[in-house]
């Protein structure tokens, strides 16, 4: 994958969670798709796992706001 692939695909994630657009965050991962949050303790695997977190954080942050000033993309990593 390209480094702009990477960077399109994170500013859709951005647009998509600013929006509260649900299917537009899961359309970003695959079905069986692996998140973690270390910080929270949670672990999700596939979108009904993920879902429920998608709402609950949409309900509870519903003016939730980010720019993205930049990233980079080497070596199979993503900064922004």
């Amino acid at each position: 994958m390209t480094k702009i692939k990477k960077l399109e695909i994170v500013e859709r994630l951005m647009a998509a969670k600013m929006s509260h657009d649900i299917e537009g965050l899961l359309s970003i991962y695959t079905p069986d798709c692996l998140v973690e949050q270390p910080s929270l303790g949670v672990r999700s695997i596939g979108y009904n796992a993920l879902r429920p977190g998608l709402e609950l954080f949409a309900r509870h942050f519903p003016d939730y706001q980010r720019r993205f000033e930049g990233g980079g993309a080497e070596d199979g990593n993503t900064l922004c």
